[in-house]
């Protein structure tokens, strides 16, 4: 079987390796949780939400988003600044 696949009426299904055991997350309880991570909101997870679904969306937008950042921190390198902008006439 394949770990984690992905059903748009039950969920999210994770299947750990070497188990049978499944776990279904609320697919609308972790799309508001891995949201609220990326806009760089707290955690708020209402009554009316999973909270197991929410805090697995939100601490995946949050592995996510420190992955892409370092990502873009090597890929653009801060440059020194003049300390003022500088123009150019042609």
């Amino acid at each position: 079987m394949k770990s984690g696949v992905f059903d748009s009426y039950e969920g999210y299904s994770i299947m750990p390796f070497g188990s049978e055991a499944q776990m279904i997350l609320d697919l609308d309880s972790w799309e508001a949780g891995y949201y609220d991570a990326l806009l760089g909101r707290p955690s708020q997870c209402t009554a009316s939400l999973d909270q197991v679904s929410y805090s697995s969306g939100y601490s995946q937008a949050h592995a996510y988003g420190a992955q892409l950042q370092e990502a873009l921190r090597l890929r653009y390198p801060q440059r020194p600044r003049a300390g003022s902008a500088r123009l150019i006439i042609i």
